[in-house]
């Protein structure tokens, strides 16, 4: 009988239903406020993520203020460096220090940081041109490797993952901090909600605040040049037009910062097989390239290395040089991507794909040093350049591709791409520290000096970087630390 009683009274009572958890509080698993919030769950914001409010905009004023449509010609020095490490400290702040990178991650951030800093301390245009497309990448790549993602830091998916996790979440958030601000409850967001409707209003209150100093002399006079250069600005209808720039700007950064707070779970993936393709079609190409290279490798040790007769052929070695160098690099980065293409070939005659491949990185190296051989012969002729150096560079790293194909191919489970990106960046990196627009001087006045030279373009070398009174002259932003150097002609 007390069983069956028991048993109605166990029947009768209704299963508990689980609440969605909100953002901000702690859900059953234990996790923080740094996990999603379920849909349908009611927005609630805490201080941290009205602090990301303000932090986006803020970055969207800053960004404002250091870049414009003549960033693409003239690109900030001092700007640059500080939007990306303020991005970057942003996300640390709305993190709340809960950073989590891998240890290819912090190499990321590590070379984000280093580039950034670079483009405030030097002043060659050119390169710091270059920075800006490279952080444009890096920068949103490291703020999902600090979140903590299982992020392909340094593999060939690096830049798709990055577009595809950067460009969606600067919308997925956008308004929320609009419905946080229509729910009610509880009160202790009361001074967010208030300081956060001054800031939409903020347009509003600047036109009042300057009438009322256009209207009285005396309140003109406690706002002293404030309130006229504001008038001014919204005169010319620029204040406005800047202020909802950066309200809409503002609202998308922080909405990015908001999903790295709270990331949305992402699906599994099905790994696919690599694709395999048959040998024949390989041996076929790369036995009439390799031929085809043998025969311009022979024309190179009997005119190039050999001399007299190129030059008297081509009108000097500074004139043959000069024609052939760009092709050669061009040809040699093709040759790279044909090696690693070969790497997909497999089933019978893998043994002859991959001696067919060591011997075109063996003439590879040929057309390398020959196009090396013709920009030394080339800067001999006419000096350092900027453009010359670069190339210098860019040999210099296809050397280094060209050594981990080989070991690709010996090791076919190698990975090729982390080397590839990490070898790109340090040379680049250092290309930036030696301050390159110095060392083209100092060479090029010393091969003048010596009269490897015959004349010294000093306005070639005044247009790679602002000089020290043009420096002085320009906005905070773009400013660099050292700008080109004055030294006269000794």
């Amino acid at each position: 009988m007390e069983n069956k009683e028991l048993f109605m009274e166990n029947e009768n009572q209704k299963p508990e239903i689980p609440q969605p958890a909100e953002s901000g509080e702690m859900t059953p698993a234990g996790n923080t406020s740094l996990s999603p919030a379920p849909a349908g769950a009611a927005v609630r914001f805490d201080p941290f993520d009205w602090l990301a409010v303000l932090l986006g905009v803020a970055l969207a004023a800053l960004w404002y203020h250091v870049f414009d449509l003549e960033s693409l010609i003239n690109v900030p020095g001092l700007g640059t460096t500080a939007f990306v490490l303020a991005a970057l400290a942003s996300e640390v702040i709305v993190l709340r220090g809960r950073v989590r990178p891998s240890k290819q991650g912090i190499f990321l951030v590590a070379c984000t940081v280093l580039l950034a800093v670079a483009t405030g301390l030097f002043g060659a245009a050119s390169v710091r041109m270059v920075n800006l497309a490279l952080l444009a990448c890096l920068t949103p790549a490291s703020a999902l490797v600090l979140a903590g993602r299982d992020f392909p830091a340094l593999t060939a998916q690096v830049i798709p993952e990055t577009v595809r996790l950067f460009i969606p979440n600067l919308f997925r958030h956008f308004i929320k901090p609009f419905q946080a601000l229509g729910r009610r409850g509880r009160s202790f967001n009361g001074f967010w909600i208030v300081l956060l409707s001054l800031l939409i209003a903020f347009p509003l209150l600047a036109l009042v605040v300057t009438l009322l100093s256009s209207a009285d002399q005396v309140f003109e006079g406690l706002l002293g040049d404030v309130g006229q250069a504001i008038l001014n600005s919204l005169n010319r209808g620029r204040f406005l037009w800047t202020w909802l720039k950066c309200g809409v700007f503002g609202l998308m950064l922080f909405s990015f910062l908001y999903s790295l707070a709270r990331p949305v779970p992402e699906r599994e993936e099905i790994k696919q097989e690599p694709l395999a393709l048959p040998c024949l079609p390989f041996i076929a190409v790369l036995t009439v390239l390799d031929i085809i290279y043998a025969v311009f490798a022979v024309i190179q040790f009997v005119f190039l290395f050999g001399g007299a007769k190129t030059a008297a052929m081509q009108g000097g070695f500074a004139q043959y040089a000069r024609q052939g160098f760009f092709q050669l690099a061009a040809v040699a980065g093709i040759n790279l991507l044909a090696a690693l293409a070969c790497v997909k070939a497999q089933g019978r005659g893998k043994g002859a794909v991959k001696g067919l491949v060591f011997v075109l990185v063996g003439l590879t190296a040929v057309i390398l040093a020959s196009a090396l051989y013709r920009m030394c012969l080339y800067i001999g002729a006419y000096g350092l350049s900027l453009l010359r150096c670069a190339t210098l560079l860019i040999m210099l790293w296809i050397a280094i591709a060209l050594a981990v194909v080989v070991w690709k191919t010996v090791k076919p489970d190698f990975r090729v791409f982390p080397v590839f990106l990490v070898s790109f960046l340090l040379l680049w990196l250092a290309f930036n520290y030696v301050d390159i627009t110095a060392r083209i001087r100092d060479y090029n006045l010393a091969a003048y000096e010596s009269g490897a030279l015959s004349e010294f373009d000093e306005d070639y070398l005044s247009s790679l970087a602002p000089s020290k009174e043009e420096n002085a002259s320009l906005p905070w932003q773009n400013k660099v630390i050292f700008p080109g150097s004055t030294r006269p002609l000794n």
